[in-house]
């Protein structure tokens, strides 16, 4: 008979930074992922999609990374100084395969997350639970709940998505943005969305970071499509098109990985991911 505690090492975990304006952030032993809060879209900032940062150890490191950042040392986490970096570059878009409605003006952004709870922290599990701000689709108020699950051993995010208010289905897209820095560094079928993005600091000395999105059940069309208007580095998104129907929850997966964490090239990442 066993006696004795047993511990089990945490592998996936996340956090609230308050002091780095609302930041959620979470990791496992492949990515780090960020959703922005509610202090950034009251200082004027406009983000909507997932940010990611690159690991290149299996241990987590955004906790410190975030000490470091914030504290006496001011070590950047731009900077790759031997885990990984950001340098991953979202602004006004999709980021790393968010989903969002689609009305007659085009993708409905409800911009950074306005609650946020916790609901699973560790050792093998993150789960959280996110709400949005309202925004008008079609003339109707509409509310999105979300919920994101990461598991130890996994290179994609498992993403449930409900709306309040609406009254009749609805477009919605799943997209990954695309960088002028590598145009043409993107991939797409029924099922699987994939970017390689070369990053918006030192490009070409940090390696090649790899998003991707991948619905089971398949898009209805997909493909990329120009931004409308100028967003930075930003020149439009590989989207994935569906429809919401009121009452059901949406679910599809996303993640990301890097050139220098073992994974040569975008094929490679595209079949990782392939369910």
């Amino acid at each position: 008979m066993l006696s004795g505690a047993c511990t089990v090492p945490v592998t996936v975990c996340g956090e609230i930074r308050q002091d780095r304006k609302d930041d959620l952030v979470w990791e496992n032993e492949f990515s780090g992922y960020r959703a922005f809060g509610p202090a950034l879209q009251a200082a004027g900032e406009r983000a909507f999609g997932y940010d990611i940062f690159t690991k290149s150890v299996t241990y987590p490191v955004l906790h410190d990374r975030y000490e470091k950042a914030l504290g006496p040392e001011k070590l950047s986490f731009h900077i790759d100084h031997g885990d990984g970096m950001d340098s991953y570059g979202v602004g006004p878009t999709l980021g790393c395969g968010t989903a969002a409605l689609v009305d007659s003006s085009g993708i409905v952004y409800p911009w950074c997350w306005k609650e946020a709870e916790i609901l699973q922290n560790g050792p093998r599990r993150f789960r959280v639970r996110l709400t949005y701000p309202p925004v008008m689709v079609n003339g109707r108020e509409v509310t999105e709940h979300r919920v994101i699950t990461l598991d130890s051993g996994k290179r994609l995010n498992r993403v449930d998505v409900t709306y309040d208010g609406l009254d009749a289905p609805c477009p919605i897209v799943v997209g990954i943005v695309v960088h002028a820095e590598n145009p043409d560094g993107w991939y797409a079928d029924k099922n699987v969305l994939s970017v390689a993005d070369l990053g918006d600091r030192n490009v070409g000395e940090n390696g090649e970071m790899y998003c991707g999105a991948v619905l089971p059940g398949g898009f209805d069309c997909y493909g990329f499509e120009p931004l409308h208007e100028p967003a930075g580095a930003a020149i439009g998104h590989v989207l994935g098109h569906s429809t919401y129907h009121p009452g059901t929850t949406f679910t599809y997966y996303f993640g990301s990985g890097w050139s220098k964490a073992g994974i040569d090239g975008l094929q490679e990442w595209v079949e990782l991911i392939r369910k």
